[in-house]
């Protein structure tokens, strides 16, 4: 079984996939370049949450928490969703692009907070 810190360290890992990936397909939404490089970033990105949900579940199992989730874990659930499906409106032309390009990192922000104002 693994310890607590690798759960956080590979958590960690799959949320910066998952930024990395997203802000990839909106320069690339925004700058119009090929398909190829595309289906890389999308790949990346679908692998990048697969991590988040695993290890996040792992966390909860570590601290005991898995069999009565806390309310906040509903929320960042939610907006791990929120953050899933900007990647498809990202990709259409004349989408919201840059406004979620600017409500990304909040949408990460409140995430964390949620977590760590509980002492998690």
């Amino acid at each position: 079984m693994m310890s607590y810190t690798a759960y956080k360290v590979i958590h960690l890992f799959g949320i910066f996939l998952t930024l990395l990936a997203l802000g990839a397909i909106h320069g690339q939404s925004v700058s119009g370049s090929g398909a190829k490089v595309s289906k890389l970033f999308q790949v990346a990105f679908g692998i990048g949450l697969a991590i988040i949900f695993v290890a996040g579940f792992g966390l909860l199992a570590k601290l005991g928490l898995a069999s009565s989730p806390p309310p906040w874990l509903w929320a960042k659930l939610g907006i791990w969703a929120l953050l899933g499906g900007s990647a498809f409106v990202i990709r259409r032309p004349g989408s919201l692009a840059t406004g979620l390009w600017l409500a990304i990192p909040v949408l990460g922000a409140v995430a964390a907070y949620l977590v760590l104002s509980q002492g998690v």
